[in-house]
Order: structure tokens, then sequence, then C-alpha cells
């Protein structure tokens, strides 16, 4: 003879086994789903936006060196210019993408181009030529040193990574390029007053830069350091006939901000 309570056991058990099948299969659904608001902020994440930026750039660098050798009618001389601001401006507006066919899980290939500006104020505050060195007299007569380049980037981009502030990734590139610099430097004029005046003339850099970068929503911030080897040359045509021929080496830091957006 069966039981009166058997129905209903059998009925009890039947429900539980329904319900745990179901949980079951519900995370299951949700486990592999990284768009889940519930699950994903608690699992990796690699963005499927590509790097595909345009930024802007702004910070402080390292001032170049100066070496000036003015020839006139008396011969010529060769001076170092000594005591100038430590740090100028650069900034910087450039493109730099992800090719689809150089990327991978492991990172990839990027490849970027802009232009770049740089102003020093290369003031000196003495001179030293031939073992001796001479204060400047006029150091209320500004000089200064810009340079407008056209800079091409070449190297790695890490995979990008999600965070509570947006999408992160890591770059190291090789930054090289070439363009135009103006040059002021102080002449005499025929009645012996200093003036300033300006060449023309072209520089080259190249370098290492590592630079970190969160992107939310298309928009995105950074920072970058860099690590520049520079030169210029600039010709300037001083009164009564002389001509100064300026040497501007550079080897030293670039710290800068960046703002961009990613298509």
């Amino acid at each position: 003879m069966r039981s009166a309570h058997a129905v209903p056991i059998a009925a009890l058990a039947l429900a539980l086994s329904s319900t745990a099948a179901a949980e079951d299969a519900l995370m299951a659904e949700r486990m592999p789903d990284e768009t889940d608001g519930v699950m994903a902020e608690h699992l990796p994440h690699v963005s499927g936006m590509p790097v595909c930026d345009v930024r802007l750039s702004a910070g402080v660098m390292q001032a170049p060196s100066v070496s000036e050798r003015v020839s006139d009618s008396a011969g010529t001389a060769t001076y170092d210019w000594k005591g100038t601001d430590d740090l100028g401006f650069t900034g910087a507006l450039y493109f730099i993408g992800a090719p689809e066919w150089a990327t991978t899980s492991g990172g990839s290939l990027l490849l970027g181009t802009g232009i770049a500006y740089e102003n020093f104020d290369i003031t000196p505050q003495r001179y030293e030529t031939g073992g001796l060195s001479y204060a400047n007299a006029r150091t209320d007569i500004e000089l200064d040193h810009q340079v407008w380049r056209v800079d091409l980037m070449i190297g790695y981009g890490s995979p990008m990574r999600y965070t509570d502030l947006g999408d992160l990734h890591v770059e190291v590139l090789l930054v090289g390029g070439g363009g135009l610099a103006y040059t002021r430097t102080q002449g005499f004029s025929s009645t012996s007053t200093p003036v300033r005046e300006r060449g023309i003339g072209w520089t080259y850099v190249v370098g290492p830069r590592v630079g970190a970068y969160l992107c939310s929503s298309h928009w995105l911030c950074g920072v970058h350091a860099d690590y520049l080897l520079s030169h210029a040359e600039v010709d300037v045509d001083l009164p009564n006939g002389a001509k100064s021929s300026l040497e501007i080496d550079g080897m030293g830091f670039v710290a800068a901000g960046d703002i961009g957006y990613r298509f």
C-alpha cells in the first residue's frame, strides 16, 4: 500500500530539480557575457575599439644648448650661450592608429603622424668664448628659438584593458621628425645699438616615447614622456655685413599631457 505522503514528496523533489536546472542555465548564459553590468565588472575585459585617435598634447621639455659663430670684418669668433632658461614649451596635434592587419590579442602595431611646435627663451646670462666668460649686459633683449616640425611615429600598443574609468592601454613609440627653426640673436647697428635679428633654418629630432591613455565614450586623456635628441642650424644676417651661424642641440626629457577623440 502506497504512503499518503509519497505523491507530495515526489512533486517537491521535481520542483527543486527544475529550479536548480533553471539557475544553472541562467548562470551559463550570463558568464560569457562581459557586457552584463552585474558580472562584467569583476572580469578581465578587452575593448573592441582599436586605437584610431586624433590627439592634442601640451607640455614642457628641457631646453637645448646654443653655440654661435659670428663672422664680420674683424674675423670670426665662436660663443657658447650660458644661463638660458631650463625649460621650454611644446605642443602637438597628431593622429595615431592601429592597422587592422597588425592587431592581435597581444597588442598592435601603431603608426602616427603629426605637427609639433616648440618655443624656448634662449636669452643668455653670459657668453663663453676663448676660455673667457662675459656677462650679457642686455638680458632685456629677449632671444628665442621656435620650431615647427612634422613628426612620424611607429611602435607598439598594448591590448585594451577595462577599468572603472575607461579602457586603458600603454604605448611605446619611436618618434622622428624634421622641419623649420626660427631663431633670434643679438647684433649691433652702425651706431652700436643692440638689435634683434631673426633667421630661418632647419631642424630634426629623434627619440623614444612612452605613454598611457584612458578612453571613455570615444574621448580620451593620457600622459607621455619622451627622451629626444635634436639638432638645428640657423643662419642670421646681422647689421654691417656681419653673419651669425647658430647651432642648437637638444638632449633631454619631454613631459606632456594629451586629450583627444577615438573614432
